[in-house]
C-alpha cells in the first residue's frame, strides 16, 4: 500500500477527538512544539506501519494495521486537542475541531452508503492544510 493512501484512510478513520483541553493555556511555540513533537511521534509510528503494509499480507494482517493506525491517529489526535491553546490560537482550534466534527459526519454518511469520497478528500485537506500553520510537522509525508 502506498503511503499516501494509507494515510488518507487514517485520516478518513480518526472519527475520535478530544474536545477539551486542560491546564493553563500554552505559549504559541510551546504550543507549536508540543503538537510538532505529538505529530513527529505520529508519523515514526504510521511509517512503521506503512512498511509493514507495504509487504504481501493478508486480509486480516490489513485489517489489523488499519486498526493500529487508527488507533494511533486517535491517539495523537486526542493529544493535539487535549493541548491548551494560547488565546491567539483558541479560533483556530475551533476551527479544527469543527473540520473533525465534519469529517465524522461525512464518514458516517459514507458508512450508510453515501458517495461522499470527495467531500471528505477536501475536509482531510483543509484539516491537514490548517493544523499545518500550528504544527508543521503534522504534515502527510510521502
Amino acid at each position: 500500500m502506498k503511503r499516501p493512501l494509507f494515510i488518507l484512510t487514517i485520516a478518513l478513520a480518526t472519527l475520535g477527538c478530544g474536545g477539551d483541553s486542560s491546564g493553563p493555556p500554552l505559549t504559541q511555540g510551546g504550543y507549536s512544539a508540543q503538537g510538532n513533537a505529538i505529530c513527529v511521534q505520529m508519523n515514526a509510528e504510521l511509517d512503521a506501519l506503512t512498511v509493514r503494509a507495504s509487504q504481501s499480507l493478508s486480509p486480516e494482517q490489513d485489517r489489523d494495521l488499519f486498526v493500529q493506525a487508527n488507533l494511533i491517529s486517535r491517539e495523537a489526535i486526542d493529544a493535539l486537542f487535549a493541548l491548551s491553546p494560547p488565546t491567539l490560537l483558541i479560533d483556530d482550534r475551533l476551527s479544527l475541531l469543527e473540520l473533525v466534527s465534519e469529517r465524522r459526519n461525512l464518514i458516517e454518511r459514507m458508512n450508510d452508503g453515501a458517495d461522499v469520497i470527495d467531500e471528505i478528500t477536501v475536509v482531510t485537506m483543509k484539516f491537514e492544510e490548517e493544523a499545518q500553520l500550528i504544527w508543521p510537522s503534522c504534515a502527510a509525508q510521502t
